[in-house]
């Protein structure tokens, strides 16, 4: 986690948590270690795909049955076409500013398949950017207690 952090700070980028107090509280019998990896994965794409100065936000909570964590971002969006590819294996998108990161296209593959081996679901949202250039990109993840 402490190179998220660090890869955030070096871009300004703001990491705020929010409704997460009951929801941390509660005991998930889930591998912590894996979870913890899906969740530095989608931030870790977050970050790199967002400008500087932005804001990422996680909030997470406890719904009847399930914990649903969102982690939302202003950075440069994933394309609703794409939405069904960017969970598949090697996929990069489109966009230029992909073709310009490092990576090798297996980020988001890997959060679904670790949500889905804990029973879970991983969901691709609209952003909540006011910006054409940076609409952002909202990752759900939704796993049953």
């Amino acid at each position: 986690m402490s190179c998220i952090i660090g890869k955030a700070e070096e871009k300004k980028i703001s990491i705020g948590v929010e409704d997460a107090e009951d929801a941390l509280s509660y005991p998930l019998n889930h591998d912590s270690r894996w979870l913890s990896e899906a969740i530095i994965n989608v931030l870790d794409n977050s970050i790199k795909y967002s400008p500087k100065g932005s804001s990422i936000i996680i909030s997470v909570s406890m719904r009847p049955g399930f914990v649903r964590i969102e982690i939302a971002d202003t950075g440069i969006g994933i394309p609703r076409e794409e939405y069904n590819k960017a969970m598949t294996r090697f996929y990069r998108g489109s966009r230029d500013e992909v073709a310009n990161q490092k990576g090798s296209g297996v980020g988001l593959y890997l959060v679904s398949k670790i949500i889905r081996m804990h029973g879970g679901t991983v969901t691709i949202k609209p952003g909540r950017g006011t910006s054409p250039e940076y609409p952002g990109t909202v990752i759900l993840m939704q796993i049953p207690e």
